[in-house]
């Protein structure tokens, strides 16, 4: 029987709980600012699928990285 090669090394989770808390606040911030942003400058004359779903879009694939990231784990 041939050897097996060495698995990796486990990913570290370097996180805090107040880090945790610090990019948990800011997601929902910048999420909020978003939302405002979007319900006044948009009317419904001028709501468009760039104007409303693109900008919240947008903000959902930049937190989930930021969420991969805090897991500190992959997706498979």
């Amino acid at each position: 029987m041939g050897s097996y090669p060495t698995p990796p090394p486990a990913p570290k989770f370097i996180h805090t709980p107040e880090t945790l808390l610090d990019t948990t606040r800011r997601l929902i911030d910048s999420s909020r600012a978003i939302q405002d942003r979007v319900a006044e400058d948009v009317t419904p004359e001028t709501a468009t699928f760039d104007s409303v779903l693109g900008p919240l879009a947008e903000d959902e694939n930049a937190m989930v990285g930021v969420v991969g990231e805090l897991k500190g784990f992959p997706e498979f």
